[in-house]
């Protein structure tokens, strides 16, 4: 589902329902919304073992996650991330594996280096 879809607020919805609804995010991405506190309210009907979210808790955290993308900390957060991934780049550049140093002296083939010393 790449649109938000409206729930039928007299629905329930199973995790990987709710997690097809609202951008099919992996399992391990809703486990890790869990552990932080941000997944959905869920329920646990007696006598069963499935967890389900109503449409009501379905819709506040569609609201919740619109709040959060918005708020000072998600931007503090995308500005580390981003700087994250230069010190990343910069790091690969300066590599010697890197495909810029490679071309310069060769490919790079340990056996080939072997072979030329014996």
């Amino acid at each position: 589902m790449s649109e938000k879809q409206t729930p039928d607020l007299g629905r329930s919805y199973t995790r990987e329902q709710f997690r097809a609804r609202n951008g099919n995010i992996s399992e391990q991405q809703y486990l890790g919304l869990r552990r932080r506190g941000l997944a959905p309210q869920e329920f646990h009907p007696p006598n069963t073992n499935i967890f389900l979210i109503s449409a009501r808790a379905e819709l506040e955290w569609q609201e919740m996650m619109a709040e959060l993308a918005l708020s000072e900390e998600a931007e503090l957060e995308r500005q580390r991330r981003r700087a994250q991934s230069h010190r990343a780049a910069a790091r690969s550049i300066a590599s010697v594996k890197h495909i810029r140093h490679v071309k310069q002296r060769g490919p790079y083939n340990k056996t080939k280096q072997r072979d030329a010393v014996a």
